[in-house]
């Protein structure tokens, strides 16, 4: 697995309710729903809100960006997958051929 430098989980994981919290604030829905009510929204608030959603998303595409092999096209790829085919089905058959010989 990559390390913390090159793979933030937790940067990608926040999109969604970051997201939530500013459609909540604009639609004036309750998010989270709670019974209390929901108090309107001051355009600040909704700024702010939306400033934090672009930060994260911000984030997000860095993070993305920085994972290996995000510049290798659908061709290269392909050639990866058709060699790590190859590897595998030689590990195959020599695992085969070591334990169905005779001892």
């Amino acid at each position: 697995m990559a390390s913390d430098e090159s793979f933030r989980l937790a940067e990608l994981e926040g999109l969604v309710p970051t997201l939530l919290k500013v459609y909540s604030m604009v639609y004036d829905v309750p998010y989270p729903p709670k019974g209390d009510g929901n108090k309107p929204s001051t355009p600040q608030e909704i700024v702010e809100a939306a400033d934090d959603f672009k930060r994260r998303l911000q984030a997000a595409r860095e993070t993305i960006d920085s994972l290996p092999g995000g510049d290798v096209d659908v061709e290269g790829q392909e050639e990866i997958i058709k060699m790590l085919e190859k590897w595998r089905d030689l590990k195959r058959e020599q695992l085969r051929k070591k334990f169905t010989e005779a001892p």
